[in-house]
């Protein structure tokens, strides 16, 4: 057997396992787990942006205008992470009614 943790084991018909390439299908996705991963990767995209929307109010220079650009980073930084988590509860929620009728994605491991 290999040393390669990663490598799926098959049956080679006589109940001995050899490691080679496994077909898997995928046919359900928990919403609320995707929603929470989904929100958690936008918040930190959001991490990324957030810090060139404060940038610009700074370089204004006006009082106001610093105060407005933090306060929407702010804003923006929660609406990316709850923007996420909707947006994965949705489309686990779609994935899974489409993967009844359909049967699912299909993916080979090696």
């Amino acid at each position: 057997m290999s040393s390669n943790p990663f490598e799926s084991p098959i049956t080679d018909g006589g109940g001995y396992q050899t490691p080679g390439r496994a077909t898997m299908t995928l046919k359900h996705i928990d919403p609320l787990q995707a929603g929470k991963v989904l929100g958690a990767l936008y918040l930190l995209l959001g991490l990324v942006v957030v810090p060139f929307f404060i940038l610009a109010s700074v370089v204004s220079g006006d009082a106001t205008q610093i105060g407005l650009g933090i306060g929407m980073a702010i804003i923006m930084l929660l609406m990316y992470g709850v923007g996420g988590f909707i947006g994965g509860l949705l489309m686990a929620f779609l994935y899974n009614v489409v993967a009844k009728i359909s049967g699912g994605m299909r993916f080979d491991f090696e």
